[in-house]
Formats: structure tokens, sequence, C-alpha cells
């Protein structure tokens, strides 16, 4: 049974990811349970979980504060994500993949390639079904996390998701942008680490997964460093 902290742990990560609570905010307990309609016991007990996870800190006399990440703390929390579920991906292949769980990942992969195909000749951003492949995608990393059955790394991996998830809004619009080369390179590499899972390779699976997910922290390091140099060029032209 889902208890009231966990609902509300539930309601305020949601808001901190989705960017709704914006860095540097602070939470109070009384707005939020009559926001979330329960009382203050679980919502003190959230607000301390989601501490722990890395998303708020804790400030002296003025309680929590939805904590403010650089880029290269995003970047460094790919690099661990990737390290993680590398590990996942090889213990998957070395004892081999259940039924359901490639059932699950062979699904994901007709699914990426059905949005893809959906787009045309050309992914833009009005045709291009971020929710649906944002679903995919979770379903993807998470089936193969589960299919690691190790409880201490999936846990591991859940806390370090949160971080670079709840902190690309300091990023602008980088949620709203698409980028055609990355989504279908990011096809092609979901393809070859099931492949690699089938084949009960550990060391390409791991390689690969490990390739996937600090592409992604590049690509976010790189979008970041042009937008600076954007926003640096936009204010000399200014002056």
């Amino acid at each position: 049974m889902i208890t009231q902290s966990e609902i509300a742990t539930e309601n305020i990560r949601d808001q901190i990811i989705r960017g709704e609570v914006p860095p540097g905010a602070h939470l109070q307990e009384n707005p939020l349970s009559e926001q979330l309609g329960m009382s203050r016991t679980p919502v003190r007990t959230a607000l301390n979980t989601l501490a722990q996870e890395g998303l708020l800190e804790y400030v002296a006399k003025r309680g929590y504060r939805v904590k403010e990440f650089t880029i290269a703390e995003i970047v460094d929390a790919y690099n661990v994500r990737a390290t993680l579920e590398g590990m996942a991906c090889r213990l998957v292949a070395e004892k081999g993949m259940d039924r359901w769980s490639r059932s699950k990942l062979e699904k994901c992969i007709e699914d990426g390639e059905a949005i893809i195909q959906k787009t045309g000749a050309e992914i833009t951003d009005d045709n291009f079904d971020g929710q649906a492949w944002r679903q995919m995608n979770t379903t993807f990393h998470q089936t193969i996390i589960e299919a690691s059955e190790n409880s201490f790394l999936q846990q591991q991996i859940k806390q370090i998701i949160f971080i670079p998830v709840a902190a690309l809004f300091v990023l602008a619009d980088w949620g709203s942008r698409v980028n055609a080369g990355n989504i279908k390179r990011a096809q092609v590499d979901h393809i070859n680490i099931v492949d690699a899972l089938e084949r009960r390779q550990s060391a390409r699976a791991e390689a690969r997964m490990r390739e996937h997910l600090e592409n992604t922290g590049r690509v976010i390091q790189d979008y970041y460093e042009n937008t600076q140099e954007t926003h640096i060029e936009d204010d000399q032209s200014v002056a």
C-alpha cells in the first residue's frame, strides 16, 4: 500500500523534475500540505527524502530549497549513470534476458522506429512526438535496469537519474528542441544494445550503453556552451 509520504514525495519530485518549482525556490511544509491535501508529517518526510536524493538542500532556519545544478554536475551525473547502467547491461547479458524483458525491449525498438517514420523525410520540432519518445526511452532503460535483478544497483540508478533530469531546466528551452541526428543516433544505439544483450555479449552491451549515455551528456554540454556563446554575442551586439 502506498503511504501518504510516498504520494507526497512523488508529487513534489514531479514538480521539480518538470521545472514547475524553479532552482533556488524554497519549499514550505504548510503551503505544500494545503496543496497536496494532507498533513505536514508526510510532507516533512517527503522533503527529507528528496534532500537525500539530492534534489533539495536544507538551509538553516529557512527549510528546504530546490538545488541548483551546474552544467558540470549534470554531465558528471550522466557519466555516473552511464557506468551504472553499463553494469546493468553486463549483468543482463551474462545471465541472459528473460522472454518478458526481450519482448519489452523489442517493442521499444519498434515504437522508436515508428515515431521516427511518422516524421517523414525530416525530424523537426513540429512533427516529432517528444512525449511518446520519452515514454519509450524511459521504458527501454527501466526494462534493462529491472532485468539486472540487482536491487542495490537499481536503487543507485534510480537516485542518479533524478539529478540530470531535474537539472535540465537550467538549459532554457533544451527540452523543446529536437536534433534529428541525436534522435536517429539514439535509435541506432538502442538497436545495438538489444542486439548485444540477445547475443549475450556482455562487454559489448556494457560498452554500448556507456557510450549511449555519455554521448547524451556531451550533447547537453555542447548545447549549453553554444547557447552561452550565443548569449555573449547578443550582449556584445547590443552593447
